[in-house]
């Protein structure tokens, strides 16, 4: 039937336009991270060495650096930075694995913000690229299938018509017991008419 038919594919529109707005989010999220050179589906597998991504203000990151220096474990500790601008230094402290809590500890104690970024394969550069073709893909595919959409509610306008009146039609059916009052010698009926029907 054309109604199923239209359901399913107007569902398939609202199931690219859900994958594109996620798509968007994660290139987002990763754009800021594109130099760090970190295959970030290994981050958490790791055994022997912990990696913690780090976001904080240039304040905040003099602080840990001077945390780190002090806690005695400054040779065990190192930093990468990936990214920076007026407000927000990001990028990476790397330690043994022994370390994790304590470098975790003085993050925390410094205000900064321990960042959580998507297991994804390869570096965030390569997942970028990745996102740029798919993002290309579907937003082709959320245009096509809404100019088809278009285009076939212009030409099925009398079945989209016929459609709506006999939902309508539904819909008074359902109503009309709701009109009537009856006893055992008296029914009455509420409802409306135009003036120029009135008899």
């Amino acid at each position: 039937r054309y109604a199923d038919d239209l359901q399913k594919r107007v569902a398939e529109h609202d199931r690219i336009v859900a994958e594109l707005s996620a798509a968007r989010a994660l290139r987002a999220s990763l754009g800021a991270w594109a130099g760090l050179d970190l295959d970030l589906s290994s981050v958490s597998g790791l055994q022997h060495a912990a990696i913690i991504p780090v976001e904080a203000t240039h304040v905040q990151h003099g602080a840990l650096s001077a945390l780190v220096a002090g806690s005695g474990l400054g040779n065990d500790i190192v930093w990468q930075e990936v990214s920076r601008d007026d407000r927000k230094i990001r990028g990476a402290w790397a330690t043994l694995a022994v370390h994790r809590e304590e470098l975790a500890r003085l993050i925390r104690q410094a205000g900064a913000t321990i960042v959580r970024l998507p297991e994804v394969p390869g570096t965030p550069c390569q997942a970028l690229e990745r996102l740029e073709t798919d993002i290309t893909g579907l937003d082709r595919q959320r245009e096509a299938l809404a100019g088809s959409l278009a285009a076939e509610a212009e030409g099925r306008r009398p079945q989209a018509r016929a459609l709506h009146d006999v939902l309508a039609d539904r819909r008074r059916a359902l109503n009309v017991p709701r009109s009537f009052f009856s006893t055992s010698t008296v029914t009455v009926a509420s409802g409306w008419v135009r003036e120029r029907d009135r008899g």
